[in-house]
């Protein structure tokens, strides 16, 4: 004779079918949990890493920004030094003193050793006081780079290029190119500066 005490334990628990079902879901849901996280990390770490094409376009517009500010100033030279370039330009002014922008010294130069493309910029009291000033990283990866500048050459009378700047020239280039190697191969983005007379066309 089946009692009450017992119908009731029936009712109450579980049978062998629901216990099955309930197992063989496990290993679906926690399937599907772990590729959604597996998802969202690989999503996050793509929003933190910089693509070396966002590198290479903030660096073509800062470069044209400063080549195209280049301007002659007295106790600012544009000095040319093997895998460096320092001219004056407009940096960024110090807050205190209102404004933007200041005129200063920029100076792009190649660290060969841990290859990468270095902007150094100094406002004219960073000058006077002889200090390092604001360093930044353009590029990085580089196994080669070299400067090469465009300008009349008097001796053959014509526009060249020419990877050394005369010292005697009391003027700015017409144009600099910037050739350099990386992972994804050569490239060589030219620059116009701020000067007079420039031609028609910059050969590349």
């Amino acid at each position: 004779m089946v009692t009450g005490r017992t119908r009731r334990s029936h009712r109450n628990g579980f049978s062998l079918i629901e216990l099955l079902l309930v197992v063989s879901l496990i290993p679906i849901i926690t399937f599907v949990v772990y590729s959604n996280f597996v998802a969202g990390i690989s999503v996050w770490k793509k929003t933190q890493t910089e693509s070396p094409y966002e590198n290479l376009s903030i660096f073509q517009r800062k470069a044209a920004r400063d080549f195209s500010q280049a301007f002659l100033y007295k106790g600012i030279p544009f000095k040319a030094e093997g895998q460096s370039v320092a001219f004056a330009s407009f940096v960024k002014a110090v807050p205190a003193l209102g404004g933007d922008s200041a005129i200063g010294e920029v100076t792009y130069y190649y660290e060969a050793d841990k290859g990468v493309l270095l902007r150094r910029e100094k406002d004219l009291s960073a000058i006077y006081k002889e200090k390092e000033g604001s360093v930044s990283m353009l590029l990085s990866g580089l196994t080669s780079f070299q400067i090469e500048y465009f300008y009349f050459d008097k001796e053959y009378k014509e526009y060249r290029w020419n990877d050394n700047w005369p010292a005697q020239e009391k003027k700015l280039p017409t144009a600099v190119r910037l050739k350099y190697s990386d992972a994804s191969g050569p490239r060589a983005p030219v620059f116009a500066l701020a000067a007079e007379g420039i031609p028609e066309g910059i050969p590349s």
